[in-house]
């Protein structure tokens, strides 16, 4: 395998690398929107009053009707299916923070897709010098 095919593979690999970093990003970026909607909405309870007509979303694009009772608890999943009630204020506190720690995972991986971009562009480049030093290769007159 000449030096040439060897970069072109390498190319390939990080065109890879970049697609599947990239659809990890957007799942990041929709579970952030989910959190912050969560921390909005926990952000929302104390105003409420008894009675108070609340919105569930409940997934598919269904949502409950509802009234607020006060007192009423918040569920949340702890893991492995387990799901306790407690206040508002140490759910939305614990969703806050798990916000941080995908934001965090997400700038991680951003500056990483950064660098594979770089590198592609150096390689697509160096790709491309060789291949064009090639064509201008002439032959000798005979």
């Amino acid at each position: 395998m000449t030096e040439m095919e060897k970069e072109i593979v390498q190319l390939r690999m990080i065109e890879r690398e970049l697609q599947a970093y990239q659809g990890q990003m957007e799942l990041l970026t929709a579970s952030i929107q989910t959190h912050k909607k969560a921390v909005e909405t926990l952000d929302a309870i104390p105003g409420l009053g008894a009675n108070d007509e609340i919105l569930v979303p409940i997934g598919g694009g269904v949502i409950l009707k509802t009234k607020w009772n006060e007192g009423s608890g918040v569920m949340v999943d702890i893991g492995s299916g387990i799901v306790v009630e407690e206040d508002a204020q140490p759910i939305r506190d614990n969703v806050n923070g798990r916000l941080h720690q995908i934001e965090a995972s997400l700038t991680k991986l951003d500056a990483h897709v950064r660098e594979l971009q770089a590198q592609y562009a150096m390689l697509s480049q160096k790709i491309q010098q060789a291949y064009q030093g090639a064509g201008d290769v002439q032959e000798p007159a005979g």
